[in-house]
């Protein structure tokens, strides 16, 4: 819990530094993420023998610090809600048998299916 706050502090931080200085910050990003990139793409290209891991490996350095820092900070704040990012999960009723007379013979072969499966497939959850 200490690093995920740490981490957070500094992205704040560097999002302050950012709006009181853009060229010289946006400039440290950059280094940053070329520099982050290189193991990655090292360890790709070392198990696959191929130069495809650098290709993806400078795209995803770029979005992860520029697009993606908000979702751990999100979580962090919104770690007591229940629901994922900004919604809730809804949980579906089993229909009742009047449900599935009034949905007809195919939607009825098709929820007697799946009872089907369920029940054969129920023993390997065990």
């Amino acid at each position: 819990m200490f690093q995920l706050t740490v981490g957070e502090a500094c992205k704040i931080g560097i999002f302050a530094e950012f709006l009181m200085r853009p060229a010289p910050t946006f400039r440290v990003l950059v280094v940053g993420c070329l520099i982050n990139f290189v193991l990655p793409a090292a360890v790709y290209h070392l198990r696959y023998r191929t130069w495809f891991g650098w290709m993806w490996a400078v795209r995803y350095s770029f979005l992860s610090v520029f697009i993606l820092s908000w979702i751990s900070l999100w979580g962090l704040m919104s770690a007591s809600r229940s629901g994922w990012l900004t919604r809730d999960v809804q949980v579906a009723e089993e229909p009742s048998g009047q449900q599935r007379q009034e949905a007809g013979p195919l939607a009825f072969g098709i929820l007697a299916r799946a009872d089907e499966l369920e029940e054969t497939t129920s023993w390997q959850r065990v």
